[in-house]
């Protein structure tokens, strides 16, 4: 298991979780865009080259969920995308109150649960997730309620 600064990785350690990103993908999601192919290989391998060479957020790792995050600062929730720029490629924000989830691959929904876990603090108030290019925030309460489908009291 992977917890903590990506910058901290080897690089080999690096492409490994990349690795394990794609047979996550292959055994669980073999639909999914990010797979790589033989006519998406060089886009694939650009995208990842870029979060090797200057992503500077957290990464989490185990058997089913491989995440990179960061926590940020968000200011103004109706203007998310805002926070996401002034924020990308930065370490994390010492007084964030947010986390933002730039790329998240899991075996199943449920198998984030541990992810969530380890990451848990009350300081979060909001997730964000990029989607297709879009950005959409989370209030902590609404979005533990919508992934694990149980009231949150």
């Amino acid at each position: 298991m992977i917890h903590g600064s990506f910058t901290d990785l080897k690089v080999l350690d690096k492409v490994e979780f990349f690795v394990q990103c794609q047979r996550l993908l292959m055994e669980h999601h073999p639909d999914s865009p990010f797979l790589c192919h033989q006519n998406n290989l060089q886009e694939r391998i650009k995208h990842v080259k870029s979060f090797v060479t200057n992503y500077k957020g957290l990464c989490y790792q185990d058997d089913t969920v491989c995440a990179l995050y960061n926590r940020i600062i968000v200011t103004d929730t109706k203007a998310p995308e805002h926070a996401l720029r002034m924020n990308m490629y930065k370490t994390p924000s010492p007084d964030y109150n947010a986390v933002v989830i730039d790329f998240v691959v899991f075996r199943d929904i449920k198998d984030c649960a541990r992810f969530v876990q380890a990451n848990y603090d009350p300081r979060v108030l909001y997730v964000l997730f990029v989607r297709h290019n879009k950005v959409k925030l989370y209030p902590v309460v609404e979005f533990l309620q919508q992934i694990f489908n149980i009231p949150v009291v």
